[in-house]
């Protein structure tokens, strides 16, 4: 059995398509406290330990294969607002198996600079500019034993046109026949102020 193990700390710095207010947070230690108050965990075994968020089960002696996790934020995010644009609005529901936008990182097959193997801690940051529509990430890895950070991966795309109004946001994470741990130990995040248009 192959055996790895990925650490991720993560960092959001978003500025959003014009949202209703500005909103941050910063989890720079994740523990149990953190747990429903905070968090929200779901899946095969998904938890939150002193370690941070487990996505996977981590325990010795626990079936860690072919396992699905999930930790979201506790409540949705007003991710931009439809008055501004004159669209009708509905509140009351949000469609968590809609539309999604993702970035994954594949730690079997991508070649990264990482030592996920070894157990290295990785930090991300993803980062949305409405402006200019393009959603950007960037990381840490390791060369020659060196912490290293890997830029360039930019997408175009307008978020108001894959989203919609409300969002919820988190991590996701699943094993194959091969056991991986998915260890979140920070998340930090942050969104600009609704910039109103003068007619």
């Amino acid at each position: 059995m192959v055996f790895s193990r990925t650490h991720f700390i993560v960092s959001f710095l978003v500025v959003l398509i014009p949202i209703a207010a500005s909103f941050s947070f910063n989890f720079a230690t994740i523990g149990p406290q953190n747990q429903n108050r905070d968090i929200v965990t779901e899946g095969d075994g998904a938890y939150i330990s002193d370690g941070g968020i487990q996505v996977t089960p981590d325990g010795i002696g626990s079936n860690r294969s072919r396992k699905a996790g999930r930790a979201t934020f506790i409540r949705p995010l007003h991710l931009w607002d439809n008055r501004a644009m004159g669209l009708p609005v509905n509140l009351t529901t949000i469609e968590p198996m809609s539309r999604f936008v993702a970035v994954e990182f594949d730690t079997y097959w991508t070649k990264w600079l990482s030592n996920v193997t070894g157990g290295g801690v990785c930090q991300a940051w993803i980062r949305y500019d409405s402006g200019s529509r393009n959603l950007s990430v960037s990381f840490t890895g390791y060369q020659n034993g060196t912490v290293v950070r890997q830029d360039g991966l930019v997408y175009t795309v307008d978020l108001r046109n894959e989203l919609p109004e409300w969002v919820i946001f988190g991590f996701t994470a699943a094993t194959g026949a091969d056991f991986q741990k998915h260890n979140v130990r920070s998340w930090t995040f942050d969104s600009s102020d609704l910039q109103e248009e003068e007619e």
